[in-house]
């Protein structure tokens, strides 16, 4: 199997429910079924927090796709519930001084050659991206660079 590299994008509310968990399990809507079904163990992730434009953790998806409705999360749209969800292992957790800046870290990636540079924001809107191995790694990087500078 191959191995992915995945962006969560969530809400600095949503990460901190999930970091209080452990960063044991994430959960995504309806919509990202498909996705999701491509996740594998082992599978590495980045997570991005869509209110605050940083990066502030990196995990390992340690099961494939499961069903549970019960609720753990604030959803933006109604009816939402997480669903689909995978068990999860933290690698890195940043405190909130040390997330790393995506507007000083984005321009370089190969993810968003195709945004105009002053738009390079909206293509973190989703929920979910698969991004390239080179991308994830200097994301990766930076977040590492991150927590041996503690603040």
């Amino acid at each position: 199997m191959t191995k992915n590299y995945w962006m969560f994008v969530t809400t600095e509310e949503n990460f901190s429910i999930s970091s209080k968990m452990g960063l044991i399990l994430h959960g995504f809507g309806k919509k990202y079924k498909k996705r999701t079904d491509r996740m594998n163990v082992g599978d590495e992730v980045i997570y991005y927090l869509r209110d605050k434009m940083r990066w502030c953790a990196v995990s390992e998806i340690e099961t494939t796709v499961f069903e549970d409705p019960r609720p753990i999360w604030i959803s933006r749209i109604r009816g939402e519930d997480f669903r689909y969800r995978v068990n999860m292992k933290a690698k890195v957790i940043l405190g909130e001084g040390q997330y790393v800046d995506a507007s000083l870290v984005a321009p370089a990636l190969d993810y968003l050659k195709r945004w105009p540079l002053e738009l390079w924001h909206l293509a973190f809107m989703d929920d979910l991206h698969l991004l390239p191995q080179k991308d994830f790694r200097f994301i990766e990087g930076e977040i590492k660079r991150a927590q041996s500078n503690k603040n």
